[in-house]
């Protein structure tokens, strides 16, 4: 399988899983940059979205990175199923906002996490939104 990606090409060794993790920073017209990393992982045998995105919020609230869990809610995308997520980071010195977007593309659970320092403010969350918009998860799962 060749793996395309701006810039290059990668000829996949037979055998190889895909955990790709792209990154990107949006900069809205007030000027306040945040990151989106934007993952994909194969769902593991016997499970479901529902179970995958239990588990990864309940070891995200125990490992002690300060994570906690404000909502989630269930999200179609594109006729794509998956759930959005909102929560918060939080350290001796810092605060961060969290949203998370966890779609199921065929076996392959594609997650986008865009984070803010602080709270996300509202031109963050339009321009987050447009970001979202412009994904388009490949429902055939022909490429996941």
């Amino acid at each position: 399988m060749t793996y395309r990606i701006p810039g290059f090409s990668l000829d996949l060794p037979e055998g190889t899983q895909d955990h790709s993790v792209l990154a990107f920073t949006l900069t809205p017209d007030e000027g306040q940059v945040f990151s989106i990393v934007v993952t994909r992982s194969p769902l593991p045998d016997g499970s479901g979205l529902t179970d995958y995105v239990s588990e990864a919020i309940t070891t995200r609230e125990t490992n002690g990175e300060g994570y906690a869990l404000s909502w989630k809610k269930p999200y179609l995308h594109e006729g794509v199923e998956g759930f959005i997520t909102a929560g918060t980071l939080e350290s001796a010195d810092s605060r961060a906002d969290e949203r998370r977007l966890y779609l199921l593309a065929g076996k392959t659970v594609l997650v986008m996490a865009a984070l803010a320092q602080g709270m996300f403010t509202q031109s963050q969350l339009d321009a987050l939104n447009g970001f979202i918009k412009g994904f388009h998860p490949d429902k055939t799962g022909e490429n996941v």
